[in-house]
């Protein structure tokens, strides 16, 4: 016996983490995710009953329920397409961006710090930067999930300019515009 017997059977009880399971998960995530921002709206005196308001409100889950439900069809019948993946993240990564920022603002600025997990707030504030640079690649990767030739070195050149920072620069992009002053003002 060399043990790839053994060592077969082990991979095949291993779940793995990227299945259509994964999927519908993040999938009813997701429109949760949606009413905790409007319960954050809600306590921080943010969420506008106008009909403005009301239109954004509207907006943002129809926009998260479109990119989730899209997305997980497109995993459950094909869960190696990356497509579907992408389209759950930017389904996601909206919505933590508008938590992040409504519990960073609750808490620096209406509890004075005193919140739990501020500054994981102030990082998460920065995620809809995420879903801005997975629009684009979305498209790239339409309709089979794969680059072609032609389309590889623009697929490069777009996620290094997203995956690096400014050279030299301690505050860049949008994690930084919210920086709470020790008093919490």
């Amino acid at each position: 016996m060399d043990g790839r017997t053994g060592d077969r059977a082990q991979v095949t009880r291993r779940r793995r983490l990227a299945s259509p399971t994964t999927a519908v998960v993040l999938g009813v995530l997701s429109p949760l995710v949606v009413a905790g921002s409007y319960a954050l709206q809600a306590l921080s005196h943010e969420f506008s009953s106008s009909a403005s308001g009301l239109a954004d409100a509207a907006t943002l889950a129809t926009y998260v329920l479109a990119f989730t439900a899209v997305g997980v069809v497109v995993v459950r019948r094909e869960p190696r397409n990356p497509i579907g993946w992408m389209l759950i993240g930017v389904a996601l990564a909206v919505p933590a961006g508008n938590d992040g920022s409504t519990y960073a603002y609750l808490d620096y600025t209406l509890h004075h710090g005193t919140l739990p997990l501020g500054h994981v707030a102030l990082l998460l504030s920065s995620s809809w930067v995420c879903a801005l640079a997975l629009v684009p690649l979305i498209v790239l990767h339409f309709p089979d999930g794969r680059v072609g030739p032609r389309w590889r070195w623009p697929h490069r050149a777009f996620a290094s300019s997203f995956s690096r920072r400014p050279s030299g620069s301690r505050k860049s992009g949008p994690a930084c515009s919210f920086r709470p002053t020790p008093a919490g003002c």
